[in-house]
């Protein structure tokens, strides 16, 4: 057991994090006290005088600890390097620049992300395509993004029922699970059917009942969108099999409406028996909480984490620009789709140099696409790293440059990993009520099987 591998936590009980393997326990103040003089370099004699404590003791007790501790250390699974073999985990493909709605708090400026308003081409479709054969053995998944996607169903169909082709004649080994992100506003028969026949999921954008996402939600004439998307949701639930989950933005109107994140998950389960995810306005700059329906507060992120600790899993920086990539109508290549437009951001294009084919070009002149993974400094010797992560933009994207800087912003390091360790301790005191603990886990069974973690 190498002790600078431990990172103690004060608190009421105090924590120790052994973070190579996910190692969370309980200590009293004289352990705790103990384990800081060691990391401080002071000797096992020295502090056995001072404590008035004999050195076997403490000898003893470090062994004991070492015992609590798995002998092996836990890895992440993916490759710890700039992605170099042929495939990727997701491709968010823009085939419509626009949308068919206004909705307050877009950030892409009602769909079209500051640009002229486009639908993908036949063309650039075509040329998506052979730059998928020619750079990939395996594609995961093929997000439809927009803007709004279902305004341009043709070309949607047309790149399915390609792949489709490609494969049955064998020249690609594997077809990508397709999804949608959608506002979930348009429907008719000819879009049915292409659910129907290739969409695998569908995440729609739906903020609560009718009253709060028709606030923000509202068609280019004011008039709200939540009927047409409570009549897209049910149609394909009724006639699809396919895979249907909710992206709900949290914004100030929901919170002067008293309405916790927690009670728009259960109103969209409720009504629609569907689970999705909540995402804070980005203009809602308050720190939020999750309000669980069992009368206990957690901490925005708290299941995030506790996922990560149950199942001893590293939580990642979205990894843009390595695992996922985002391209637009015209085939430019971005790291996000939250980066669409920003030229300078620009990975290069399906049609000619890309990260893919001159890699060695783009990493020297966006050197981040490498920290973005964590394994340089200041992140691959942080305690924090196994359970910290999230989105790249909000820890490496300065604003005010407009770019990605190499590093993550110093001070969001330091008040995320005081969170993180208040999320610990709750952990540690929500596992001294074993009974409580255990229903907790049980409520909390769309993450899996926590029985590792009881």
């Amino acid at each position: 057991m190498n002790i600078n591998d431990i990172h103690l936590i004060k608190g009421e009980p105090n924590a120790m994090f052994h973070h190579p393997t996910f190692t969370l326990i309980e200590v009293n103040n004289l352990v705790y006290d103990i384990i800081t003089r060691i990391k401080k370099d002071e000797s096992i004699e020295s502090i056995a005088t001072e404590l008035k404590l004999k050195p076997a003791d403490i000898e003893t007790l470090l062994t004991n600890i070492s015992k609590s501790i798995p002998n092996h250390l836990n890895q992440r699974e993916e490759n710890l390097s700039y992605k170099k073999e042929r495939s990727i985990d997701r491709i968010t493909l823009h085939v419509a620049n626009g949308c068919n709605l206004r909705c307050k708090y877009c950030y892409a400026d009602g769909g079209n992300y500051n640009q002229s308003e486009s639908m993908m081409s036949l063309d650039i479709a075509s040329k998506f395509i052979d730059f998928c054969k020619t750079h990939f053995d395996k594609i995961k998944t093929i997000v439809f993004f927009g803007g709004e996607p279902l305004l341009n169903p043709e070309i949607i169909r047309f790149i399915c029922e390609s792949f489709d082709h490609l494969h049955k004649e064998k020249r690609i080994n594997h077809i990508p699970e397709w999804g949608i992100i959608t506002n979930g506003t348009l429907l008719n028969d000819d879009i049915l059917n292409l659910i129907k026949q290739h969409i695998k999921f569908i995440t729609v954008s739906i903020d609560g009942n009718q009253k709060l996402n028709d606030f923000n939600r509202r068609f280019v004439n004011g008039k709200g969108s939540y009927s047409k998307i409570s009549e897209f949701i049910k149609k394909i639930k009724n006639e699809t099999d396919v895979h249907l989950m909710y992206e709900a933005t949290y914004t100030a109107f929901h919170r002067q409406n008293n309405w916790s994140e927690s009670d728009v998950k259960s109103f969209l389960m409720d009504e629609f028996n569907i689970k999705g995810t909540i995402t804070p306005d980005i203009n809602f700059q308050e720190q939020l909480v999750v309000q669980d329906n069992q009368k206990q507060t957690f901490p925005a992120g708290f299941f995030g984490i506790l996922k990560s600790m149950a199942y001893k899993i590293y939580k990642e920086m979205c990894p843009v620009g390595n695992n996922i990539i985002a391209i637009s109508t015209d085939g430019e290549i971005y790291p996000c789709h939250m980066n669409y437009g920003k030229k300078h951001l620009s990975l290069g294009n399906i049609t000619g140099d890309n990260i893919f084919n001159a890699q060695d070009k783009y990493l020297a002149k966006f050197p981040y696409l490498k920290r973005i993974l964590k394994i340089d400094k200041p992140c691959i010797d942080c305690w924090a790293n196994p359970v910290c992560g999230g989105c790249a933009m909000r820890w490496f994207y300065n604003k005010g440059t407009d770019t990605y800087n190499l590093f993550p912003d110093n001070l969001l390091c330091e008040t995320n990993k005081k969170y993180i360790e208040d999320i610990l301790l709750l952990i540690v005191r929500l596992k001294q009520d074993k009974t409580k603990w255990a229903e907790l886990l049980e409520r909390r069974n769309g993450y899996g099987d926590y029985d590792s973690f009881r």
